[in-house]
């Protein structure tokens, strides 16, 4: 990610906005990065 500092930024915000939509939902969590992971 150092070498790609604006997907870093976008990976950040997605976890954040994750974090938010689903507090105590670890499952959905690692769900809703898969796509992101998966494309980069």
């Amino acid at each position: 990610m150092i070498a790609h500092p604006e997907d870093a930024q976008k990976y950040s915000e997605l976890k954040r906005k994750l974090a938010r939509q689903y507090p105590n939902d670890i499952i959905g969590y690692m769900d809703g990065k898969d796509g992101f992971i998966k494309e980069m």
